[in-house]
């Protein structure tokens, strides 16, 4: 359970915990969308709230794209070890992907070795387009 800040749990703090468990990520307004599409009486401003909440506890982690597209939130608890890769977000569909690559650990030992700066995983994001997104960009269109 999440504790807010006088101590007690909400059901809409729960509530957004719990599916933000269930999936790889999203967005503060997917999520909304899908709370409310589930019956919950729960505004915006509550639902953007509890998930700044879940990061500033540790429980998630925010990822930022480029100007004007929303923020994805992912949960970090127990059963996540997002310190040990990178992450890959299209700027077109919003996905965030697990980069999980051993030449990424040769990058990071040259950039800690050559440049004197240690890489921190948990909060490396690369940007681009998912290989989707970039096929369909480079499909002919009828």
């Amino acid at each position: 359970m999440m504790p807010a800040k006088n101590g007690y749990h909400t059901r809409q703090g729960e509530a957004v915990l719990s599916h933000l468990k269930a999936v790889d990520y999203t967005t503060a307004d997917e999520l909304y969308e899908t709370l409310r599409a589930n019956g919950m009486t729960i505004g915006r401003t509550t639902v953007w709230r509890q998930l700044e909440k879940l990061v500033e506890s540790g429980l998630a982690q925010k990822y930022t794209g480029a100007p004007g597209a929303s923020a994805c939130y992912q949960y970090v608890g127990d059963a996540h070890d997002c310190d040990s890769h990178f992450h890959l977000k299209c700027t077109s569909c919003g996905r965030l992907i697990h980069l999980e690559c051993e030449h990424m650990a040769e990058i990071e030992a040259h950039v800690s070795e050559a440049h004197g700066f240690r890489v921190d995983r948990f909060r490396t994001v690369f940007f681009g387009e998912c290989k989707d997104c970039f096929a369909s960009e480079r499909k002919p269109k009828d």
